[in-house]
């Protein structure tokens, strides 16, 4: 096998793993808009290699230099497409994918007006940048800037993670694009359009990525502790969290666990929730605002159609009223009545504190059809 063949087999392994790590993660959450947002820029990176393959090893300069181009508009896209999935892990928005027409246009416009020298090396054939310096540098401040604004997603959803699993998945993608592509890939290429004769490196480093990638998204949580007392309300509490967080989705790529601490937030319980290894603990046994806790908490349960959970919640609901003094239980009433046709469809009305409101709704009811005068 010649050296410019043994070479490029890099790149079709970087169509082999790139495809299996994104097919994998979508395979097991297919409606996660980060996860196919992964899977097309794998497709992209897997067309910029295939274009890199033919670019080096075929024996006509026409098609080397054909590939050549549009591997270049494959790359460009895919940076842009990356970004995008940055930020669908804070928050799933289509037009995100608005980001990567800058890297399109600049990349369609510098290889209309830019111009490559291909030169063939050892290792196939290879190029040198020609033309003016105003497009060149434009080239290199786009690919610049997508470099940096892609860390800098990165480092701020590490910053503001209080997840410690996720803390390791960020933590994990954003030194593995800082070492493989801003660092890795920008030297190798320096050289390479230099004009060394030195092999392509291009492949391995994102085969290499891929690896890291794939690494930071099959990370498991930490065992977890089993020393909680499931009757008190704290138990009880701690056990629904963890419910809830097993429900959420996104474990790959971490935004399950953006929406649990954005749960956290709206319910009004960060003062109460600390992590142990990976679990969430809830801490307190008698909340003050438990009324308005369990009101937010049943908000978000009916707003983001988790039904499912209200099986794992009810136990929480009878800790809070066997701690609530009379006022505060009536409170609560109240807030269960008002999501009665809720708490009735997941099946749990029948189930809170022995079944008491169930009663109330059944005398109402009674009156539904007796004249005003005598329901008086």
């Amino acid at each position: 096998m010649s050296a410019t063949l043994l070479w490029s087999t890099q790149y079709i392994a970087v169509v082999i793993i790139g495809l299996a790590v994104s097919l994998r993660i979508l395979y097991k959450e297919p409606k996660v808009w980060a996860n196919k947002l992964l899977l097309l820029y794998s497709l992209l990176i897997s067309s910029w290699s295939l274009s890199v393959f033919i670019h080096r090893t075929t024996h006509s300069l026409e098609i080397s230099e054909l590939l050549l181009k549009i591997g270049v508009i494959f790359f460009f896209v895919a940076q842009g497409v990356y970004l995008c999935v940055a930020f669908a892990i804070r928050s799933p928005k289509k037009w995100y994918l608005l980001v990567t027409l800058p890297a399109f246009i600049v990349s369609v416009t510098y290889l209309w007006f830019g111009e490559f020298r291909l030169i063939y090396t050892s290792f196939g054939w290879s190029y040198t940048l020609a033309g003016d310096l105003s497009s060149i540098a434009v080239r290199v401040l786009t690919n610049g800037a997508y470099n940096i604004t892609i860390l800098l997603a990165l480092y701020f959803l590490y910053r503001a993670a209080t997840n410690p699993l996720l803390k390791r998945k960020l933590n994990t993608l954003m030194y593995a694009y800082l070492i493989f592509q801003f660092i890795g890939f920008s030297i190798t290429n320096l050289l390479l359009i230099a004009g060394a004769d030195i092999p392509p490196f291009g492949g391995i480093l994102h085969v290499m990525m891929f690896v890291a990638m794939s690494y930071a998204l099959t990370i498991k949580p930490k065992a977890t502790i089993t020393y909680l007392q499931v009757s008190s309300l704290s138990g009880r509490y701690t056990r629904f969290l963890n419910n809830l967080l097993d429900t959420l989705p996104g474990a790959a790529l971490g935004q399950k666990y953006l929406l649990f601490s954005q749960f956290v937030k709206e319910t009004n319980i960060e003062p109460y929730v600390k992590y142990v290894e990976d679990q969430p603990i809830f801490t307190e046994d008698r909340p003050p605002t438990i009324v308005s806790i369990i009101e937010k908490t049943l908000n978000y349960l009916q707003e983001h159609k988790l039904i499912s959970l209200l099986d794992s919640y009810l136990p929480v609901i009878n800790a809070a009223y066997a701690n609530l003094p009379a006022q505060e239980a009536q409170k609560l009433d109240e807030v269960l009545l008002r999501r009665a046709e809720f708490l009735l469809a997941g099946d749990v009305l029948y189930g809170v504190d022995g079944g008491r409101l169930m009663q109330k709704i059944e005398v109402d009811k009674s009156l539904n059809n007796v004249p005003d005068t005598e329901a008086a």
